[in-house]
């Protein structure tokens, strides 16, 4: 990327200057232009124009050419320009638009221009900067004739130096160059001019090219007195963007925090090239030249201009950028290459191919005077070899073993399976010899809880949301084992998931896809070059017919036409109409004019008698010079494919051969680390196999139906109907303590009963009996089938344990569980109903949030219910 010039400023962008006063003349209003001498200058043709003035060529005079400024400049101006025109010599003349004499606007007048040598044909300098300009303005200059240009821009600000002269303003848009690589230096009229009389200071300058020192001050530059030092720096710019393709050198990616803008970073110091640019905390731009592409002796100088204050005059670049233009060899490749010779490979056909653009033509002149080596036949063998193998590691085969901790907790499980096995029989037993199923009610779930901690078995559920308290607490996942294990398999995976980036990974698979794509393109391009160079000439031939064709009816005017098919007035009206020969001819025309069907029969097959006599000869109608620009355009377009296609395969050829050495490096470690992942599954696997209820379940039941069976040989029982209330005998303690004395409960009740139940004693004031029939409630709570009178239950059972003081508990306890669980919804539901009736909104609204992402419909119930009951929840968060 080619650096811009911002716009040129007279004054740092902080301060507002003042314009030099000047007379507001216009010069447009000068009757006549005269020369030192009192001779009258005839202005001829416009050349040229900026906001500063016009530039005309002068008659009579063709070397000469005549600027005049738009308006009249001011005295000091003035003064400057009869300075430097008493100055000038031949050496200033050569190298730069230097006042030759000045202009008036009438004899001892008023100065209102000057005259300086005419430049031919030549570019400002950043042309040669971007790929684009300079391969349209320069096609043929390589590498070698930017640093020829180098050597000379120095050679001319040396000899400017030299003079005493200062420029102030050195920027590649003051600088001309030619097709042969002369400079020109223009605006000469801002140069720093010292007299004996006065210092006549330059006015402005571009940040880009301002040193240091002078970036960010607070003064006006025309109250600076510009040094030489400060045209060294604005010099090694310059010769930096041309050896680097416009790149600037305080321009590259910048490591800190923040935006590195151009003029601060050339205020600090942050030259983005060499080795220790890092230290500066700088990068260079991807797809540049590296700076140890250069000599030694010419990166020193840029070192010196860059970070020390003893930058290099400008007579110190002339000799290495000399020696460096013959110094430099041509790449094998690519025939417009030219690097250093010093160095290993091209670096341009690297740039290229890594950034898919095109820095230089090829040079057809030297191209041809080497047998090309390209064989397409060879490049089509060589495909197939360019195949990626397959980047996946191998398949584990080997059997993933336990580990000796995990062995001995199968072992203990076992054991403890059987024992529970036990219990549950002798469980059962008991629970029918104390009382049958009104025992049953009460003893049986716990002794179902009591033998599954001893096996270590999971109640099946049908959906993981129906966890209670009770069922979470002991669940494997929270084992010490079964934690190591996810540990170990957590880094296990990391690590696969590390190396198979390293492995290649789909960037590098489509830059490899992509070139080969592009490689494929550009084969079939070059197999059809010759069929596109017929197809040009014969597209040239058929213009060129067209052409003489139409040369040859222009021949014969309108009235040739014989009088039998077309009378005098009609030719009359023809001409008028602007058809005066042959070649105006057009059908569709004579339609629109109005002509009648025979007139235009007539007059269509007068033409086409005239082109029965017509020849047509290619070698006459086609100049030579014409042929050979296709001939050099298939030729160019011929070396430039070969030139693509050979550094494609050899880039390939590179990318694979790096893609599989890391394959063979990776691929045994990979291999091994998923085998960890594999055992590691397996060991989790085992962990979290949970011995089944089922069994334990069944021996409890046969165990109590088969005592009962007995105990009814023996005596009668009562065998009691499900949901047929059973009256307790009043005991003797007080009402506060739950359930009033005397009170029906039922065996087994649904949610609707037990909720309305606890809501009378909350009507009693019996807060203890109330909480306990909510608890009682709160088992029939379903995620999935979620009812709003669910949320209308927990609202009350919290309430009543806030007014019991068992809130602070109850959030202990549920935090614990949302974390240890947080995939059990309900527990989530609980927490933000409990920190709402609590007051605490952030919290709530946190626990929302999580609530959403893993159930968005109970989510919404829940939020409905929450704002019936007077609270409002917000789906996302964010937790100081």
């Amino acid at each position: 990327m080619t650096t811009k010039l911002k716009n040129r400023t007279t004054a740092p962008p902080a301060v507002e200057i003042a314009a030099e006063p000047v007379l507001s003349v216009p010069t447009s209003t000068i009757k006549g232009i005269y020369n030192s001498q009192q001779q009258i200058i005839v202005l001829g043709d416009k050349i040229g124009g900026g906001g500063e003035g016009t530039v005309y060529d002068i008659q009579g005079q063709p070397d000469l050419v005549a600027k005049l400024y738009h308006e009249i400049p001011a005295p000091e101006k003035a003064d400057k320009l009869m300075a430097m025109a008493r100055l000038g010599t031949e050496g200033l003349f050569r190298i730069s638009a230097w006042p030759v004499d000045v202009l008036r606007d009438e004899p001892n007048g008023n100065v209102i221009g000057f005259v300086m040598n005419k430049i031919g044909q030549a570019e400002e300098v950043h042309t040669l900067h971007s790929p684009k300009s300079r391969l349209k303005k320069f096609p043929d200059a390589s590498w070698s004739f930017l640093v020829h240009v180098a050597a000379n821009i120095a050679r001319a600000v040396a000899a400017l130096h030299e003079q005493g002269f200062v420029i102030g303003d050195v920027n590649p848009k003051n600088i001309l160059v030619t097709k042969k690589a002369t400079v020109y230096f223009l605006d000469c009229d801002s140069f720093q001019l010292t007299t004996p009389e006065k210092t006549y200071r330059c006015e402005g300058g571009f940040p880009e090219y301002t040193p240091p020192e002078l970036q960010g001050i607070r003064i006006p530059f025309n109250e600076i007195d510009r040094q030489q030092e400060h045209d060294y720096f604005g010099l090694a710019v310059v010769i930096f963007q041309l050896l680097f393709l416009g790149r600037h050198p305080y321009s590259g990616r910048f490591l800190g925090a923040g935006e590195m803008p151009l003029e601060t970073a050339i205020q600090q110091g942050r030259f983005a090239y060499g080795t220790d640019a890092t230290q500066r905390q700088m990068h260079p731009p991807p797809g540049t030249l590296p700076l140890e592409a250069i000599p030694e002796t010419i990166a020193a100088l840029f070192r010196r201009a860059f970070l020390a204050t003893d930058r290099p005059k400008a007579s110190e670049w002339i000799a290495p950028l000399s020696t460096l233009t013959q110094s430099l060899q041509r790449c094998l490749l690519h025939s417009g290459h030219y690097f250093y010779e010093t160095l290993p490979e091209c670096p341009w056909c690297h740039i290229e191919t890594r950034a898919r653009i095109r820095l230089f033509n090829f040079n057809l002149v030297e191209a041809r005077q080497y047998p090309s080596a390209f064989r397409l036949d060879e490049i089509w063998r060589e495909i197939p070899k360019l195949q990626l193998s397959d980047p996946q590691g191998q398949h584990v085969s080997v059997l993933p073993q336990l580990w000796p901790e995990v062995i001995a907790f199968t072992k203990q499980r076992r054991i403890r399976y059987w024992i529970a096995m036990i219990y549950a029989g002798l469980g059962g037993i008991i629970a029918a010899m104390m009382g049958g199923f009104y025992a049953a009610f009460w003893l049986l779930p716990l002794i179902l809880l009591t033998v599954r901690w001893i096996a270590g078995a999971n109640k099946q559920r049908d959906n993981d949301s129906m966890q209670t308290l009770f069922t979470a607490l002991f669940d494997l996942p929270n084992h010490p084992i079964t934690k190591q294990i996810l540990k170990r398999r957590e880094i296990a995976e990391n690590h696969v998931r590390e190396l198979q980036q390293k492995l290649g990974g789909t960037k590098e698979n489509e830059a490899y896809h992509g070139k080969f794509h592009d490689l494929e393109q550009k084969l079939e391009a070059y197999e059809t070059l010759a069929e596109q160079r017929t197809q040009k000439l014969q597209r040239l031939e058929t213009r060129a017919r067209a052409s003489a064709l139409h040369q040859h009816l222009a021949n014969f005017e309108i009235e040739e036409v014989p009088s039998a098919q077309i009378n005098d007035s009609m030719k009359s009206w023809l001409r008028a109409k602007g058809i005066k020969t042959a070649a105006e001819l057009r059908e569709h025309e004579l339609r629109t004019l109005g002509t009648t069907e025979t007139e235009i029969n007539d007059l269509l097959n007068w033409q086409r008698q005239i082109e029965t006599d017509f020849i047509f000869d290619p070698a006459e109608a086609i100049a030579p010079a014409t042929r050979l620009k296709i001939e050099e355009e298939t030729e160019y377009a011929k070396l430039r494919l070969e030139h693509e296609i050979t550094s494609g395969i050899y880039y390939l050829r590179n990318l694979k051969q790096q893609i599989e050495t890391r394959h063979q490096q990776i691929l045994p470690t990979l291999t091994k680390a998923r085998q960890n992942v594999a055992e590691a599954d397996k060991n989790l696997e085992v962990m979290i196999w949970r011995n089944s209820m089922k069994p334990i379940t069944i021996m409890l039941l046969l165990a109590f139906f088969i005592t009962l069976f007995v105990q009814s040989n023996h005596q009668p029982f009562l065998f009691d109907v499900v949901d047929t209330a059973v009256e307790y005998p009043p005991p003797h303690q007080p009402e506060s303590h739950g359930i009033q004395p005397g009170e029906k409960i039922v065996v087994r009740q649904s949610f609707d009963e037990l909720y309305q139940a606890g809501k009378e004693r909350l009507k009693q004031n019996n807060l203890t009996g109330a909480n306990d029939y909510f608890e009682m409630a709160s088992s029939y709570v379903d995620a999935v089938n979620w009812k709003p009178s669910f949320a209308d239950l927990y609202f009350d059972m919290y309430s009543t344990s806030i007014k019991l003081g068992k809130a602070n508990g109850q959030i202990q306890q549920l935090e614990y569980l949302t974390q240890e669980y947080n995939h059990i919804e309900v527990f989530h539901v609980r927490l933000i109903i409990l920190y709402s009736l609590l007051g605490k909104e952030t919290e709530a609204n946190d626990e929302a949030q999580i609530l959403a992402r893993q159930n968005s419909r109970l989510f919404e119930n829940l939020k409905q219910a929450l704002y019936q009951h007077g609270f409002v929840l917000q789906k996302t968060t964010s937790r100081n």
